[in-house]
């Protein structure tokens, strides 16, 4: 069989008879589903930025006073999966970012690769920067 880029794309993308979904969902996560795409079919999930960027070992840590700040959960929605060559599952994700000093602003980051380790549904459907 000779693999075409249609065939290459596709096989990345999560379809429901794909083998088991990620061995920490449980079956009333079904937000993990496929079919997930599109923004009318997002589904809210936190960001957990302290996952996404854990501390460098090799890095004395200092704190920047107008920097990003990694330690919260930050507000996503979720678009869909893709599937990694390790297996690994990745959430394409539009989630904000807020700054550690307090201000109103926040950065809005669009179509984001985000391991699906990093990221948990979200109940409270508010919109993502208020």
């Amino acid at each position: 069989m000779s693999l075409t880029r249609e065939t290459v794309i596709m096989s990345n993308v999560r379809s429901s008879d794909e083998g088991p979904l990620p061995p920490y969902v449980t079956a009333k996560e079904a937000w993990w589903q496929p079919g997930v795409a599109g923004p009318s079919r997002a589904r809210a999930v936190w960001v957990h930025l302290d996952r996404l960027f854990p501390d460098d070992p090799e890095l004395r840590r200092q704190v920047v006073v107008d920097g990003l700040d990694l330690n919260r959960r930050a507000r996503g929605l979720l678009a869909r999966w893709w599937r990694g060559s390790r297996g690994q599952w990745l959430g394409e994700v539009t989630y904000t970012m807020h700054f550690i000093d307090g201000r109103e602003n926040t950065l809005l980051w669009r179509d984001q690769l985000v391991p699906a380790f990093a990221l948990t549904p979200r109940a409270d459907n508010r919109p993502l920067q208020d």
